[in-house]
């Protein structure tokens, strides 16, 4: 699907969040040392009479619920000002307030109540300019481009402590008191307001709303001055229902002639809201004008005797945010009862009065309006929404045919299972042509997804078509056979097939409905208005071959040029896909094309789009999983054995101490450096290179955390070991002036590999450039193929240094001619079979498995070594060759295989220098 839009980091909305507290608390300080007297005054000046004063009565703690405002709307002239620009109706960030009581006190004045709050209120925008709509956003397993950065802005906010009386004859609320904030250009605000609400003892239908204002009484002229500011909110507590009635009658007039389902047993109120709170989409053919294509249900509240009440807004937005309180040209408020004999929701809806300027001060008018909600049991390719309904007028009339309604039904909402539901494939004699030659045929090598999860058939995917316009989307399973799967969702890593789906894959070709959702990543509006097309066809579990045929539901543009067709709908689409075996070596997920049927010149045309997916299947995901345990396993015991190799070398020189200053001193060094880096600097975490971008730690429940810290230890024991080694021989060493010629073989010993090392280096850095030129030249611009950084490859090339260990060691008994049996035969063995082990298992690996990402090599890292199959052949053999090298020269001398002239020259240069 589409890709959220940007964020802060998760440190930096740390860091603000905190900062809010520390404001918040500042400002209580503050308040509670303020003079009692000052509050008094500011109190009579702007609502009114003096203070109540509070009386020693309990607090009135079930009184704190009915003046609590979780999320309501403000505007005026100060707004824009103070909070930046309202952002667009589909951005998640609207400006919002909320409403907090601390406490509610009786006082000595009957029927007033003295209360303390907090007010937040929080700014729009939070975008850059331009931003766009946002199409409905889903975890992707892909990787893409990343845009470049833009400048981001911080949502403007402040935060106000607030003290005052409520009076329950008027039902109006004023508070004053002071505040901090933040503005759109990260200035710190010092503020002072008056805050008025009206909240009536028990709101109804009639007064569904909040109202009022929040007013500055900082002087005009201060910099702290803001423009009056009105808000609203719907009611959240003491509603009383009376249209009960009214919409239990309505239903029973106007009755729906297809089957509906309910409710297993009893009614509830949670699956009712979770069905409830989506959007719809209007039947633009419908003769009631509601300005607007599109229809959310902002605000639901329902009890557990099956009464509800909602806010609903019409708007040409296909996406709106669900959780902010919305303010559209068009809204509704309405009431009404689940009637579980008919399976449906019967209300009564009121137009929402709304005020042409910024006040805000919402009223309801009329109540004629009468609303039915239900859940389809049958669904088709042209209707498969979890929530039908209508809406129609209730003024009488003598023909009830005559009666203008107003179709709608739910979109996006396919996470929630309805059980019952029935799939009826209608379109399926539409497929012909190439698509369905290629489902049947035959010969295609590769097994492919058939029952080992609903994920498999799920898919995210990049497009783009011929006029280079590129687009991000998802389609999701929605039937396979006659089983209804609810919209599989992405969220699930490995939800098993119901065992009717999994009998219909053993039969080679099933019938197969998806839901598929595009998005264009264009700046303009028309192109960013998210694509929707329902699919049903045929799937082939042989070949991994799709012929869907689909219908496009037309959106708001696309629809005004062709206002005159009797349908809104578009279903002269083919979508052909092909699957990737579950064997691939890439993790390329799938291939298709999605075109029109329909000719060029048609209105409706449009230009074939060419689908690629880049995924895991379930089966890889889990083997992946099964392959990080295993390398978990890997890692530890490499860490232990390289700990006991080491002790086993300080046994070993314990019991010769003889040997000790004809060890390599270089060779010590690699060894130790290469425990000390990933200790002192974290390197690459020993675990996983990129901690940050692939939360693989979530998935192990905390497994791979556990073996960390063990890890962890054991590299620290090893480190410690290998100090004690390197001390012991640099000691004995110094210690013995007769043994300076075993520093001249040192030092001829470093001449030699330095320059290799150097040579090593200039090539890894030289093959990073051109390998980096070669990925910017190819990689397309729909995936985004990681760059490996200079520092990277030059640590998989100290990887490789590493891997040579025992090169000191051979030059300098080259150069010493020793044929002292320094190094225990576990040590220089062992070492070398740890290191070579890690190519033997990336040899294997690379056969076999798939990796889910990068990030998941616990063992046999590309962060910490070359990992190619000509590297895993090569780096073996020259150890295990040095190890060799290495047991001939402890046993016939370190210059064994030259000849003699250069034995009795290297001999010479070694005789030790005895002072007279």
């Amino acid at each position: 699907m589409a890709s959220p839009p940007p964020s802060l980091s998760t440190n930096t909305m740390a860091r603000v969040r905190v900062s809010h507290s520390l404001l918040l608390l500042l400002l209580l300080i503050l308040s509670s040392l303020s003079p009692s007297s000052s509050y008094n005054t500011t109190f009579s000046d702007h609502c009114g009479g003096a203070s109540p004063e509070p009386s020693s009565a309990a607090d009135a703690a079930a009184s704190a619920a009915s003046f609590r405002i979780s999320n309501g709307y403000f505007a005026g002239a100060g707004a824009a000002a103070l909070f930046g620009r309202d952002s667009a109706a589909a951005s998640p960030f609207v400006r919002s307030f909320s409403f907090y009581p601390r406490s509610v006190r009786q006082t000595l004045t009957p029927g007033v109540l003295r209360i303390a709050g907090t007010l937040t209120l929080r700014g729009g925008g939070g975008f850059p300019a331009g931003g766009g709509k946002l199409a409905e956003g889903r975890p992707r397993l892909h990787r893409v481009r990343p845009r470049l950065p833009r400048p981001f802005s911080l949502r403007a906010s402040a935060t106000f402590d607030l003290d005052g009386a409520w009076s329950e004859h008027t039902g109006e609320l004023c508070m004053v008191g002071s505040g901090l904030g933040r503005s759109m250009e990260g200035n710190s605000l010092s503020l002072a307001a008056v805050f008025k609400l009206n909240y009536s003892k028990a709101s109804n239908l009639s007064t569904s709303f909040i109202t009022g204002s929040l007013v500055s009484i900082d002087a005009p002229d201060s910099s702290n001055h803001f423009d009056p500011l009105s808000v609203v909110a719907y009611t959240e507590e003491n509603y009383e229902y009376t249209h009960i009635a009214a919409a239990e009658n309505s239903c029973s007039r106007y009755d729906v002639r297809e089957e509906s389902l309910g409710f297993n047993s009893s009614f509830s109120c949670q699956s009712l809201t979770n069905l409830m709170q989506t959007r719809f989409r209007l039947d633009s053919n419908g003769s009631l004008d509601f300005s607007g294509d599109y229809m959310s249900v902002n605000r639901f509240r329902c009890t557990d005797d099956g009464k509800v009440r909602m806010y609903l807004v019409f708007t040409n937005w296909s996406t709106i945010p669900r959780y902010r309180f919305l303010v559209g040209d068009k809204a509704l408020v309405g009431e009404g009862v689940w009637d579980q004999k008919r399976n449906r929701l019967c209300a009564v809806a009121c137009n929402v009065l709304i005020p042409n300027d910024s006040t805000l001060n919402f009223s309801v008018g009329d109540c004629s309006l009468r609303m039915s909600f239900w859940f389809p049991a049958v669904w088709s390719i042209k209707r498969r929404s979890n929530v039908l309904g209508q809406i129609w007028s209730d003024r009488r009339e003598s023909n009830l045919d005559n009666i203008s309604t107003v179709s709608f039904m739910s979109i996006g909402n396919y996470a929630n299972n309805l059980p019952g539901v029935k799939y009826n494939y209608t379109m399926m004699d539409a497929m012909s042509g190439s698509c369905m030659k290629d489902v049947l045929k035959k010969g295609k090598k590769g097994i492919y997804p058939a029952g080992k999860s609903s994920n498999d058939f799920v898919f995210n995917f990049f497009a783009e078509n011929s006029e280079g316009k590129n687009a991000r989307g998802y389609a999701n399973l929605v039937t396979i056979g006659e089983v209804y799967l609810g919209g599989s969702s992405m969220w699930n890593i490995a939800g098993p097939l119901p065992n009717q789906a999994l009998e219909a894959l053993n039969h080679g070709l099933v019938n197969v409905s998806y839901q598929i959702f595009y998005t264009f990543s264009n700046k303009s509006s028309s192109m960013n208005e998210p694509t929707e097309i329902s699919a049903e066809g045929v799937y082939n579990t042989e070949t991994g071959s799709l012929c869907l045929v689909g219908c496009r539901y037309i959106g708001s543009l696309d629809y005004a040029k062709v206002r005159g067709m009797n349908d809104s709908i578009d279903c002269e689409i083919v979508l052909n896909f092909q699957f990737a075996p579950l064997n691939a070596k890439s993790r390329e997920h799938l291939k298709g094309i999605i075109r029109s049927k329909r000719e060029r010149s048609d209105l409706l045309f449009f230009e074939p789009l060419e689908i690629t997916s880049y995924g895991i299947y379930v089966n890889q995901a889990v083997e992946s999983i099964q392959r990080m345990d295993l390398e978990i396993a890997m890692v530890l015991i490499s860490s232990t054995f390289s700990c006991i190799f080491v002790g086993m070398q300080l046994f070993h020189v314990k019991k010769n101490p003889d040997v000790l200053p004809s060890i390599s001193i270089t060779m010590l060094v690699i060894l130790t450096l290469s425990y000390m880096i990933p200790l002192v600097l974290n390197f690459e975490a020993l675990f996983f290179t990129r901690r940050n971008k692939q939360n693989i730690l979530s998935w192990s429940g905390g497994w791979l955390e556990a073996n960390e810290i063990i890890v962890r230890v054991i590299t620290m024991v090893a480190f410690l070991l290998q100090v004690r080694l390197l001390q012991v021989a640099w000691t004995a060493r110094s210690a013995d002036e007769n043994k300076r010629g075993f520093w001249v073989a040192e030092r001829k010993g470093l001449w030699f590999c330095l320059p290799l090392y150097l040579i090593g280096g200039l090539t890894a850095w030289f093959i990073h450039i051109q390998s980096s030129n070669r990925i910017q030249s190819k990689v397309s611009v729909l995936v985004y193929v990681r760059q490996r950084t200079l520092w990277e490859d030059l640590i998989s090339y100290a990887g490789l240094i590493l891997d040579g260990f025992l090169l000191p060691q051979f030059t300098f008994n080259l150069f010493s001619n020793s044929k002292d049996k320094s190094l225990a035969s576990s040590f220089y063995v062992g070492n070398t079979l740890v290191r070579a082990l890690p190519h033997v298992y990336d040899a294997y690996r690379a056969r076999r498995n798939v990796p889910l990402f990068m990030s998941s090599y616990l063992y046999a890292s590309p962060g910490e070594d070359l990992y190619t199959l000509a590297w895993d052949i090569v780096i073996p053999c020259v150890g295990i060759l040095l190890a060799a090298l290495i047991y001939l020269q402890q046993r016939f001398g370190g210059a064994c295989f030259l000849p003699s002239k250069h034995k009795q020259s290297i001999g010479y240069e070694m005789v030790p220098v005895v002072s007279s």
